[in-house]
Protein backbone atom coordinates (compact mmCIF):
# COMPACT_ATOMS: atom_id res chain seq x y z
CA UNK A 1 0.00 0.00 0.00
CA UNK A 2 1.35 3.00 -0.66
CA UNK A 3 0.37 7.15 -0.90
CA UNK A 4 -0.62 7.83 -4.88
CA UNK A 5 0.83 11.37 -4.55
CA UNK A 6 4.48 10.18 -4.10
CA UNK A 7 7.09 11.80 -6.16
CA UNK A 8 9.55 10.03 -8.31
CA UNK A 9 12.56 11.86 -6.92
CA UNK A 10 13.61 13.16 -3.64
CA UNK A 11 16.75 15.32 -2.42
CA UNK A 12 19.15 13.32 -0.10
CA UNK A 13 22.67 14.36 1.61
CA UNK A 14 25.73 12.23 0.46
CA UNK A 15 28.91 12.13 2.05
CA UNK A 16 31.64 12.04 -0.53
CA UNK A 17 35.31 12.44 1.71
CA UNK A 18 36.31 11.79 5.39
CA UNK A 19 35.21 15.33 6.81
CA UNK A 20 38.56 17.05 7.91
CA UNK A 21 36.85 19.58 10.57
CA UNK A 22 33.33 18.82 11.98
CA UNK A 23 33.35 22.33 13.69
CA UNK A 24 34.12 24.52 10.12
CA UNK A 25 30.77 24.47 7.64
CA UNK A 26 33.05 25.18 4.89
CA UNK A 27 34.78 22.07 5.38
CA UNK A 28 31.69 19.86 6.01
CA UNK A 29 30.29 21.46 3.09
CA UNK A 30 33.36 20.15 0.76
CA UNK A 31 32.98 16.73 1.68
CA UNK A 32 28.85 16.58 1.31
CA UNK A 33 26.35 16.81 -1.41
CA UNK A 34 22.86 17.56 -1.99
CA UNK A 35 21.81 14.84 -4.56
CA UNK A 36 18.90 14.45 -6.72
CA UNK A 37 17.75 10.48 -6.22
CA UNK A 38 15.11 7.87 -7.22
CA UNK A 39 12.72 7.17 -4.38
CA UNK A 40 13.60 3.98 -2.96
CA UNK A 41 11.17 1.11 -3.14
CA UNK A 42 10.31 -1.04 -0.33
CA UNK A 43 10.67 -4.81 0.46
CA UNK A 44 8.26 -6.85 2.43
CA UNK A 45 8.69 -6.24 6.40
CA UNK A 46 9.67 -2.36 5.17
CA UNK A 47 8.31 1.02 5.23
CA UNK A 48 9.22 3.92 3.61
CA UNK A 49 8.90 7.05 5.59
CA UNK A 50 9.21 10.84 4.29
CA UNK A 51 10.80 12.10 6.74
CA UNK A 52 10.27 15.50 9.02
CA UNK A 53 12.61 16.00 10.90
CA UNK A 54 16.01 14.63 12.01
CA UNK A 55 18.48 15.29 15.28
CA UNK A 56 22.06 15.28 15.12
CA UNK A 57 24.06 12.98 17.63
CA UNK A 58 26.98 12.59 18.75
CA UNK A 59 27.62 9.35 16.34
CA UNK A 60 27.07 11.58 13.54
CA UNK A 61 30.18 13.70 14.03
CA UNK A 62 32.12 10.71 14.85
CA UNK A 63 30.68 9.29 11.38
CA UNK A 64 31.24 12.28 9.19
CA UNK A 65 35.04 11.47 10.03
CA UNK A 66 35.07 7.77 9.51
CA UNK A 67 35.52 7.27 13.41
CA UNK A 68 31.92 5.57 14.13
CA UNK A 69 32.74 1.42 15.24
CA UNK A 70 29.67 1.10 13.28
CA UNK A 71 29.93 2.80 9.70
CA UNK A 72 33.28 2.57 9.10
CA UNK A 73 32.90 -0.22 7.02
CA UNK A 74 30.34 1.24 4.92
CA UNK A 75 32.34 2.60 1.81
CA UNK A 76 32.28 6.51 0.73
CA UNK A 77 30.06 7.82 -0.42
CA UNK A 78 27.55 7.12 1.79
CA UNK A 79 24.82 8.41 3.39
CA UNK A 80 24.28 10.71 6.07
CA UNK A 81 21.97 10.96 9.47
CA UNK A 82 20.78 8.57 11.78
CA UNK A 83 17.38 9.45 13.88
CA UNK A 84 14.56 11.16 12.89
CA UNK A 85 10.60 11.06 12.76
CA UNK A 86 8.40 11.14 9.55
CA UNK A 87 5.40 9.75 8.15
CA UNK A 88 4.70 6.40 6.62
CA UNK A 89 3.73 6.84 2.80
CA UNK A 90 4.71 2.84 1.86
CA UNK A 91 4.04 0.26 3.45
CA UNK A 92 4.41 -3.71 3.08
CA UNK A 93 4.28 -4.23 7.13
CA UNK A 94 3.27 -7.14 9.01
CA UNK A 95 -0.30 -6.41 9.58
CA UNK A 96 0.02 -6.94 13.46
CA UNK A 97 2.37 -3.80 13.85
CA UNK A 98 -0.27 -1.42 12.81
CA UNK A 99 1.66 0.73 10.37
CA UNK A 100 -0.43 1.91 7.78
CA UNK A 101 0.31 4.97 5.21
CA UNK A 102 -0.74 7.91 7.28
CA UNK A 103 1.22 6.56 10.41
CA UNK A 104 3.50 8.70 12.27
CA UNK A 105 6.72 7.27 13.43
CA UNK A 106 10.15 7.83 15.43
CA UNK A 107 13.17 5.74 13.59
CA UNK A 108 17.26 5.09 13.95
CA UNK A 109 18.70 4.78 10.62
CA UNK A 110 21.87 2.28 11.48
CA UNK A 111 23.01 2.72 7.67
CA UNK A 112 23.34 6.54 7.97
CA UNK A 113 20.97 7.63 5.40
CA UNK A 114 18.34 9.83 7.71
CA UNK A 115 18.71 13.04 6.10
CA UNK A 116 16.67 12.44 2.99
CA UNK A 117 13.51 13.69 2.27
CA UNK A 118 12.10 9.51 1.77
CA UNK A 119 13.75 6.78 3.83
CA UNK A 120 12.88 3.04 3.79
CA UNK A 121 12.99 1.31 7.42
CA UNK A 122 12.17 -2.31 8.48
CA UNK A 123 8.96 -2.18 10.28
CA UNK A 124 10.31 -3.92 12.95
CA UNK A 125 12.71 -1.28 14.35
CA UNK A 126 10.20 2.09 14.35
CA UNK A 127 8.64 3.65 17.22
CA UNK A 128 4.78 4.62 16.47
CA UNK A 129 4.99 8.64 17.63
CA UNK A 130 1.99 9.02 20.37
CA UNK A 131 -1.19 11.52 19.93
CA UNK A 132 -0.06 14.46 20.76
CA UNK A 133 3.93 14.42 20.26
CA UNK A 134 5.51 16.80 17.89
CA UNK A 135 7.61 15.42 15.20
CA UNK A 136 10.82 17.41 16.76
CA UNK A 137 10.42 15.86 20.20
CA UNK A 138 9.90 12.29 18.41
CA UNK A 139 13.12 12.70 16.49
CA UNK A 140 15.08 13.11 19.19
CA UNK A 141 13.33 10.06 21.51
CA UNK A 142 15.00 6.90 19.84
CA UNK A 143 19.20 7.08 20.18
CA UNK A 144 19.98 8.15 24.02
CA UNK A 145 16.51 7.21 25.27
CA UNK A 146 17.11 3.02 23.86
CA UNK A 147 20.68 3.32 25.04
CA UNK A 148 19.50 4.80 28.24
CA UNK A 149 17.16 1.48 28.80
CA UNK A 150 19.41 -1.18 27.47
CA UNK A 151 22.24 0.64 30.34
CA UNK A 152 20.33 0.68 32.91
CA UNK A 153 18.36 -2.94 32.32
CA UNK A 154 22.32 -4.47 32.27
CA UNK A 155 22.58 -2.54 36.21
CA UNK A 156 19.27 -3.93 37.09
CA UNK A 157 20.78 -7.79 35.96
CA UNK A 158 23.59 -7.54 37.69
CA UNK A 159 22.14 -6.44 41.20
CA UNK A 160 24.36 -3.11 41.08
CA UNK A 161 22.74 -0.59 43.33
CA UNK A 162 24.99 2.15 42.41
CA UNK A 163 26.82 3.75 39.27
CA UNK A 164 29.05 6.00 38.08
CA UNK A 165 27.97 8.41 34.72
CA UNK A 166 31.39 10.08 33.11
CA UNK A 167 29.29 12.41 30.52
CA UNK A 168 26.08 13.45 33.91
CA UNK A 169 25.17 16.39 32.18
CA UNK A 170 24.79 15.38 28.27
CA UNK A 171 21.28 14.56 26.86
CA UNK A 172 21.97 10.70 27.61
CA UNK A 173 24.25 11.24 30.65
CA UNK A 174 20.98 13.51 32.49
CA UNK A 175 17.86 10.84 30.74
CA UNK A 176 20.74 8.21 32.52
CA UNK A 177 20.50 10.15 35.69
CA UNK A 178 16.21 10.46 35.67
CA UNK A 179 15.60 6.64 34.25
CA UNK A 180 18.14 5.20 37.29
CA UNK A 181 17.08 7.02 40.01
CA UNK A 182 13.21 5.90 39.24
CA UNK A 183 14.60 2.01 39.61
CA UNK A 184 16.26 3.13 43.11
CA UNK A 185 20.09 3.50 41.82
CA UNK A 186 22.53 5.64 43.04
CA UNK A 187 23.99 7.65 40.41
CA UNK A 188 27.29 9.59 40.78
CA UNK A 189 27.73 11.90 38.29
CA UNK A 190 30.57 13.40 36.67
CA UNK A 191 30.68 17.10 34.94
CA UNK A 192 33.41 19.50 33.54
CA UNK A 193 31.76 22.51 34.99
CA UNK A 194 30.24 23.64 38.40
CA UNK A 195 27.31 25.80 36.92
CA UNK A 196 26.04 21.94 35.63
CA UNK A 197 25.64 20.53 38.78
CA UNK A 198 22.44 22.00 39.45
CA UNK A 199 21.00 20.28 36.37
CA UNK A 200 22.37 16.80 37.82
CA UNK A 201 21.15 17.44 41.36
CA UNK A 202 17.84 18.40 39.95
CA UNK A 203 17.73 15.14 37.58
CA UNK A 204 18.21 12.97 41.01
CA UNK A 205 22.25 12.19 40.76
CA UNK A 206 23.16 11.05 44.24
CA UNK A 207 26.38 12.67 44.11
CA UNK A 208 27.91 15.49 41.25
CA UNK A 209 31.64 15.56 40.79
CA UNK A 210 33.72 18.55 38.70
CA UNK A 211 36.37 16.82 36.49
CA UNK A 212 38.04 19.86 36.97
CA UNK A 213 38.37 19.68 40.43
CA UNK A 214 42.26 19.18 41.52
CA UNK A 215 41.22 16.51 43.95
CA UNK A 216 38.59 14.81 41.56
CA UNK A 217 40.05 11.62 41.93
CA UNK A 218 39.66 11.92 45.89
CA UNK A 219 36.27 12.62 45.78
CA UNK A 220 35.41 9.99 43.54
CA UNK A 221 37.37 7.25 45.70
CA UNK A 222 34.90 8.56 48.64
CA UNK A 223 31.68 8.76 46.18
CA UNK A 224 32.31 5.31 45.36
CA UNK A 225 33.07 3.80 48.76
CA UNK A 226 30.36 5.52 50.03
CA UNK A 227 27.82 4.34 47.37
CA UNK A 228 29.51 0.51 47.64
CA UNK A 229 29.48 1.28 43.71
CA UNK A 230 30.88 -1.86 41.56
CA UNK A 231 30.23 -0.51 37.97
CA UNK A 232 30.84 2.79 35.81
CA UNK A 233 29.53 3.80 32.21
CA UNK A 234 32.41 6.10 30.33
CA UNK A 235 31.98 8.38 27.80
CA UNK A 236 35.49 9.75 27.87
CA UNK A 237 38.04 7.13 27.41
CA UNK A 238 41.78 8.45 26.88
CA UNK A 239 42.89 7.96 30.74
CA UNK A 240 38.92 8.11 32.38
CA UNK A 241 38.90 4.42 32.49
CA UNK A 242 42.06 3.93 33.95
CA UNK A 243 41.33 6.36 36.90
CA UNK A 244 37.90 4.77 36.98
CA UNK A 245 39.08 1.09 37.81
CA UNK A 246 41.26 2.90 40.14
CA UNK A 247 39.10 4.07 42.57
CA UNK A 248 36.72 1.00 42.26
CA UNK A 249 36.78 -1.84 44.35
CA UNK A 250 37.78 -5.63 43.05
CA UNK A 251 35.34 -6.83 41.12
CA UNK A 252 34.18 -3.89 39.72
CA UNK A 253 33.65 -2.67 36.01
CA UNK A 254 33.65 -0.26 33.54
CA UNK A 255 31.83 -0.22 30.84
CA UNK A 256 32.97 2.28 27.72
CA UNK A 257 29.99 3.16 25.49
CA UNK A 258 31.98 1.69 22.53
CA UNK A 259 29.85 3.44 19.86
CA UNK A 260 30.33 7.41 20.60
CA UNK A 261 34.14 6.78 21.86
CA UNK A 262 37.03 7.58 19.64
CA UNK A 263 39.71 7.87 21.87
CA UNK A 264 42.75 5.50 22.40
CA UNK A 265 42.20 4.31 26.19
CA UNK A 266 45.55 4.70 28.70
CA UNK A 267 45.14 1.41 31.03
CA UNK A 268 47.78 0.78 33.89
CA UNK A 269 47.38 -3.35 33.69
CA UNK A 270 47.49 -3.51 37.37
CA UNK A 271 44.45 -1.35 37.67
CA UNK A 272 42.44 -4.72 36.18
CA UNK A 273 43.15 -7.08 38.64
CA UNK A 274 40.17 -8.39 39.45
CA UNK A 275 38.41 -5.87 37.50
CA UNK A 276 37.76 -5.63 33.95
CA UNK A 277 36.51 -3.65 30.85
CA UNK A 278 33.70 -3.98 28.68
CA UNK A 279 32.34 -2.56 25.94
CA UNK A 280 28.88 -1.45 25.43
CA UNK A 281 27.47 -1.32 22.09
CA UNK A 282 23.49 -0.23 21.82
CA UNK A 283 23.06 -1.74 18.28
CA UNK A 284 24.65 -5.41 19.06
CA UNK A 285 22.88 -5.13 22.34
CA UNK A 286 19.25 -4.63 20.52
CA UNK A 287 20.39 -6.98 18.06
CA UNK A 288 20.45 -9.64 20.54
CA UNK A 289 17.38 -9.31 22.04
CA UNK A 290 14.01 -11.24 20.84
CA UNK A 291 11.03 -9.20 19.27
CA UNK A 292 9.30 -10.07 22.68
CA UNK A 293 12.21 -8.63 24.99
CA UNK A 294 11.87 -5.70 23.03
CA UNK A 295 8.14 -4.80 23.26
CA UNK A 296 8.38 -3.75 26.79
CA UNK A 297 11.38 -1.40 25.74
CA UNK A 298 8.93 0.21 23.12
CA UNK A 299 6.79 0.69 25.27
CA UNK A 300 8.36 2.74 27.53
CA UNK A 301 9.94 4.46 24.52
CA UNK A 302 6.55 5.65 23.40
CA UNK A 303 5.83 6.15 27.17
CA UNK A 304 9.01 8.82 27.21
CA UNK A 305 7.94 10.83 24.42
CA UNK A 306 5.06 11.93 26.08
CA UNK A 307 6.34 12.76 28.93
CA UNK A 308 8.27 16.41 29.20
CA UNK A 309 10.44 15.19 31.86
CA UNK A 310 12.21 12.73 30.03
CA UNK A 311 12.40 14.04 26.68
CA UNK A 312 15.48 15.81 25.26
CA UNK A 313 16.01 19.93 25.00
CA UNK A 314 16.28 20.66 21.19
CA UNK A 315 18.57 23.92 21.61
CA UNK A 316 18.46 24.74 17.88
CA UNK A 317 16.72 23.76 14.25
CA UNK A 318 18.16 24.33 10.35
CA UNK A 319 16.90 24.10 7.04
CA UNK A 320 17.57 20.86 5.01
CA UNK A 321 20.20 22.19 3.09
CA UNK A 322 21.80 24.30 5.58
CA UNK A 323 23.06 20.86 7.08
CA UNK A 324 26.58 21.66 7.31
CA UNK A 325 25.97 24.44 9.46
CA UNK A 326 23.48 22.76 11.42
CA UNK A 327 26.62 19.79 11.85
CA UNK A 328 29.23 22.82 12.70
CA UNK A 329 26.77 24.12 15.00
CA UNK A 330 26.11 20.57 17.27
CA UNK A 331 29.97 19.82 17.03
CA UNK A 332 30.97 23.52 18.27
CA UNK A 333 28.55 24.04 21.11
CA UNK A 334 27.64 22.81 24.82
CA UNK A 335 26.09 18.90 24.33
CA UNK A 336 24.24 20.02 27.67
CA UNK A 337 22.50 22.87 26.21
CA UNK A 338 20.40 20.61 23.84
CA UNK A 339 20.34 18.93 20.63
CA UNK A 340 20.46 20.36 17.04
CA UNK A 341 18.26 19.53 14.53
CA UNK A 342 17.59 19.20 10.77
CA UNK A 343 13.96 20.69 9.52
CA UNK A 344 13.80 18.04 5.91
CA UNK A 345 10.01 18.79 5.61
CA UNK A 346 8.97 22.17 7.30
CA UNK A 347 5.33 21.49 5.86
CA UNK A 348 4.85 18.30 8.05
CA UNK A 349 5.67 20.56 11.60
Amino acid sequence: MADPSLPTTHRVWRMKSEVKDTKDAKSIEESLSLEEEQVPTIKEGQILVQVACCTINHEDILHLKNAYVNTKDIPIPRGVGFEGSGKVVASKAPFYLGLKVGSRVAFYSDQSCALAEYLVCDAQTVTPIPAGVSYSTAAAAVTNAFSVLLMVQNLKKGGHKAVVNTVGAGSLGRLFTKHAKSLGINVIALVRRDSQKDLCQADGAKVVLNLSDPDFDQQLSQAIQETNCHFAYDGLAGDMPDRLLKALPLHSVVSIYSEIVSKKLTIDVNHLYQKRIEAFNAGDEAKALWTVQMLPLMSKLQKWMATPEMQTTIRTQFEFDKLPEAISNSASEKKSDGKVQVIVTPSML
